[in-house]
C-alpha cells in the first residue's frame, strides 16, 4: 500500500464494503449489460454494441465519480447525478471519456479528496492527459490544467513544484492557438449552449457556498478535507467546460455531459433536501 502512495496518491479505491460502491457497482454492470444487449437487439454489430455499452456505463460511472468531488460531504448526491447520466446519455451523441477523466484527475490533485497531495506521476498523467486533449483540438485543457497546477501550488499546503510543471500545458495551448486561431472562435450558434452552461452553473451555487463548511475527511489521512480546495477544484471544473460550450456549441456539452449530470444532481440534491427540511420544520 505504501509504494502504491508514493506512485498516485490520488487514486480512490472502490471498497465493496461500503454499501455506496456496491450500489455504483451494481448500477454500472447492470447499465452496461442492458446497453449491449439494447444495442445488439436494435441491429449493432458485436463490437460496436460492446464498446458503446460499455462506454455508456462508464460514462454513468464518471458522473457518480464527479459527483463525489463536487459535493464531497453528500453521497447521494453523486447517485442523482449518476441516474440523471443513465437517463440523458442514450440520446446524445458518445461523451469524451478521456476528457472526463482528464477532468476527474484534475479535480482530484486540487481538492485532494484523498488527503494525500499528488506525486509527480500524478501532475504528469494530468498533463499528459491534457495534452492529447490539446493536440486533438482542446486548447481549453491545457490553460485549465496549468491553472489548476498553479492552485494546488499555492493552497495550503503548499506543492510549489507544480508552479514549475504548470509552464508545459499552457505552452501547449498557445502552440495550438498559434498553429490553429480558428480554435479560438465563438459557436455559430451559442445563445442555447451558454444559456444550459449559465443556468446550471447558477443552480451549482449553494453547493459551492456548502463547501465552506465541510464534514468529509481524506480517504488515505483522516484529515477533515480543506474547503478552500473543494472550492478552488469546483470553480476549476466549471470553468473548464463552460469554455467548451462557448467554442464548439452542443457538442462542447455532450463532450461533458456526465459532468453536467453530475452538476445538476448535486443541486438539485441540495434543493430537495432543503425543501425537505423546511416542511419538517413547519411540522
Amino acid at each position: 500500500m505504501e509504494e502504491k502512495r508514493r506512485l498516485s496518491a490520488i487514486g480512490r479505491t472502490i471498497d465493496p464494503s461500503y454499501p455506496t460502491n456496491r450500489l455504483i457497482a451494481a448500477i454500472t454492470i447492470l447499465y452496461t449489460i442492458g446497453g449491449v444487449i439494447f444495442l445488439w437487439v436494435s441491429g449493432a454489430a458485436v463490437f460496436e454494441g460492446a464498446y458503446r455499452g460499455a462506454a455508456a456505463g462508464l460514462a454513468v460511472f464518471l458522473a457518480w465519480a464527479l459527483g463525489r468531488e463536487l459535493d464531497p460531504d453528500h453521497d447521494a448526491a453523486a447517485f442523482v447525478g449518476a441516474g440523471l447520466a443513465a437517463g440523458t446519455v442514450p440520446f446524445l451523441n458518445p461523451p469524451a471519456l478521456s476528457a472526463l477523466l482528464w477532468l476527474l484527475v484534475l479535480m482530484r490533485i486540487v481538492n485532494r479528496t484523498t488527503g494525500l497531495p499528488a506525486t509527480l506521476m500524478d501532475s504528469f498523467f494530468l498533463i499528459g492527459l491534457s495534452v492529447w486533449m490539446i493536440i486533438r483540438g482542446n486548447w481549453i485543457a491545457g490553460v485549465m490544467t496549468a491553472a489548476a497546477l498553479v492552485c494546488d501550488g499555492v493552497l495550503p499546503p503548499k506543492r510549489q513544484r507544480q508552479w514549475r510543471l504548470a509552464v508545459i500545458p499552457l505552452l501547449g495551448a498557445v502552440w495550438v492557438l498559434i498553429r490553429e486561431p480558428v480554435l479560438f472562435r465563438i459557436s455559430h450558434n451559442p445563445i442555447l449552449p451558454i444559456g444550459f452552461v449559465f443556468l446550471t452553473a447558477l443552480s451549482f451555487i449553494p453547493v459551492v457556498i456548502g463547501a465552506r463548511s465541510l464534514r468529509s475527511r481524506g480517504d488515505l489521512t483522516g484529515e477533515i478535507l480543506q474547503p478552500s480546495r473543494v472550492i478552488a477544484a469546483q470553480i476549476l471544473a466549471l470553468s473548464s467546460v463552460i469554455p467548451a460550450a462557448v467554442f464548439f456549441g452542443f457538442p462542447g456539452i455532450e463532450m461533458f455531459m456526465p459532468f453536467w449530470a453530475a452538476v445538476l444532481g448535486s443541486a438539485l440534491f441540495v434543493l430537495i433536501r432543503t425543501i425537505f427540511r423546511s416542511f419538517r420544520n413547519s411540522e
